[in-house]
C-alpha cells in the first residue's frame, strides 16, 4: 500500500491554494528575517539593524501613502507608526512576491514541500518566542513585585498597562505559572508528533495575551497578534479532525507523521541541525534571562535606603512633605501634605550620604542624608529651593495589603478592600 505522504506529494492543489501559501510564506520570511539574529542576541537588539534597513522606505511610504511624518523610531513600544507602516510594506511585498512566484512556477502540481517548510519556520519562531516570554516570567523579570513607588500611587493615577503589570507582579507564583505554560508550549512544539498539542497550548495562551494587550493597551499588539496567527496556522490542518473528535464525537484516524529522508546522510544532517538549533536557542534564551535577572531582578542591588519613609518632623519654610518612596533604579516619589505627588530620579552620592532628586521639570531636592537609630533618616538641605530639615521613619512594606496579605486556605470573609 502506498504511504500517505507519497500520495499527498502527488495530489494536485488548486491554484488559489498555491497562491495563498506562497504569499504567506513570503510574508513569514520577510517578517521573521531578523529571527536568526535573535537566536544569537536574545535581548532583541539583533532586530535593530533590520529596522534600520527598512527605515528609508518606511519613511517614504508613510509620507506619500499615509501623509504622515514618522517622528518616533522603534523603541520599547512595538506598536509605533513606524511598525504599522513597516507591516503594511511587508504585506505589499509578500503579495507581489507571491503573485510573481505563482506565475513563474504555475506548472507545479502542489506546494507540499513549501507548506512543510512554512510549518518548520513557524514552529521554530514560536519555540523561541514562547520560551523567551516564558522564562522572563519564570525569572520574575517581565512583571516584578510592586515596589514603594507603585504602592504610593493610586489606581486612578495608573495607566491600564501599569494596572496589568501590578496585578501580575503582585503574585510571583501566578507569574511563574503563566511562564511555565508558555515554556510548555515551546517544548511541545519541538517535536513533530506533539506539534498540534503545542500549537493548541500556545494558541490558548496567546489568545489570552492578545486580549490583555488589547484591553489594557499594552503596546505589543502587532507582535502578539502575529504570534497568535502563527500558532493558529499550525493548528489549522488538524482543526477539522479536532472538531470531529471533540464536538462531533466521531472516531478519527491517526495523523500521518511519517517523514522519509532522501538518504541516511540527509536524515543525520537534519537531526543534527534541528537539535543544534534547539540547544542554541534554549541556551541563548536562558543565558539572556539569567543575565537580566542578575542585573535587574531580585538579586540586583537596591538603593541603600530602598523603601517607604514617613515624615515625622520637618522644619523650615516651603511645602510640607508627607512621605518619600525610594525604589529600584533610583525611582523616587515625593508625596506632599497637600496631596500632590512628584515622581523623580534619585542620585545618591558614593557613600549614600547625599541625595539629589530631579524630575522632568528640573531639580526637586538636594539633601545631605544621615541614618538615625530606630530605622530613621535625617535629610537636611533644599526642597523646592527652600531650606528644610526632615526626619523620616521607615514604613514596612509588609503593612500594605497588596504586599503583606499573602495566601490563605481559609477566608471566613472576602477581603476585597482598598
Amino acid at each position: 500500500m502506498e504511504p500517505a505522504h507519497a500520495a499527498q506529494e502527488r495530489e494536485p492543489w488548486a491554484w488559489t491554494s498555491k497562491l495563498a501559501l506562497r504569499i504567506c510564506f513570503a510574508y513569514l520570511i520577510i517578517y521573521n528575517l531578523s529571527f536568526p539574529l535573535m537566536i544569537v542576541d536574545m535581548d532583541e537588539s539583533g532586530a535593530a539593524p533590520y529596522d534600520v534597513l527598512w527605515r528609508p522606505l518606511v519613511n517614504w511610504v508613510s509620507e506619500h501613502a499615509f501623509h504622515k511624518t514618522i517622528t518616533v523610531l522603534p523603541n520599547g513600544s512595538g506598536d509605533t507608526t513606524f511598525n504599522y507602516v513597516q507591516v503594511f510594506i511587508y504585506a505589499v511585498f509578500a503579495l507581489v512576491a507571491g503573485a510573481v512566484w505563482a506565475l513563474i512556477d504555475r506548472r507545479r502540481r502542489n506546494d507540499k514541500s513549501l507548506y512543510d517548510a512554512s510549518r518548520i519556520l513557524v514552529r521554530y519562531v514560536l519555540i523561541v518566542a514562547m520560551l523567551m516570554y516564558g522564562l522572563s516570567k519564570v525569572f520574575f523579570m517581565q512583571f516584578m513585585a510592586p515596589g514603594p513607588v507603585t504602592l504610593l500611587g493610586t489606581w486612578g493615577e495608573s495607566s491600564p498597562m501599569h494596572v496589568l503589570w501590578t496585578f501580575m507582579g503582585a503574585s510571583k507564583a501566578y507569574t511563574i505559572f503563566a511562564g511555565l505554560g508558555e515554556c510548555l508550549g515551546a517544548v511541545l512544539l519541538v517535536f513533530r508528533r506533539t506539534t498540534t498539542l503545542g500549537a493548541l497550548v500556545s494558541a490558548a495562551i496567546l489568545t489570552n495575551v492578545v486580549m490583555l494587550n488589547f484591553c489594557y493597551d499594552v503596546p505589543v499588539k502587532l507582535y502578539s497578534g502575529h504570534l497568535l496567527l502563527m500558532a493558529l496556522f499550525l493548528v489549522l490542518p488538524d482543526a477539522k479532525r479536532i472538531f470531529q473528535l471533540f464536538i462531533g464525537k466521531q472516531p478519527i484516524e491517526p495523523a500521518d507523521q511519517s517523514w522519509r529522508a532522501p538518504s541516511r546522510g540527509w536524515a543525520i544532517a537534519r537531526w543534527t541541525l534541528k537539535y543544534a538549533f534547539i540547544a542554541i536557542a534554549f541556551f541563548g534564551v536562558f543565558r539572556s534571562n539569567f543575565a537580566l535577572w542578575q542585573q535587574y531582578g531580585e538579586p540586583s542591588p537596591k538603593p541603600q535606603y530602598y523603601g517607604m519613609w514617613d515624615v515625622t518632623s520637618q522644619t523650615g519654610s516651603g511645602a510640607r512633605l508627607k512621605q518619600l518612596a525610594i525604589d529600584r533604579f533610583n525611582a523616587t516619589m515625593l508625596v506632599y501634605e497637600d496631596g500632590h505627588k512628584v515622581l523623580a530620579i534619585g542620585d545618591f552620592g558614593k557613600k549614600s550620604d547625599t541625595l539629589k532628586l530631579s524630575a522632568k521639570t528640573g531639580p526637586v531636592a538636594d539633601f545631605a542624608v544621615r541614618p538615625m537609630p530606630g530605622s530613621r533618616l535625617s535629610l537636611t538641605g533644599k526642597l523646592a529651593g527652600q531650606d528644610v530639615s526632615i526626619v523620616l521613619q521607615n514604613h514596612p512594606l509588609s503593612e500594605y495589603p497588596l504586599v503583606g496579605r499573602g495566601f490563605h486556605w481559609i477566608n471566613e470573609f472576602p477581603n476585597n478592600s482598598l
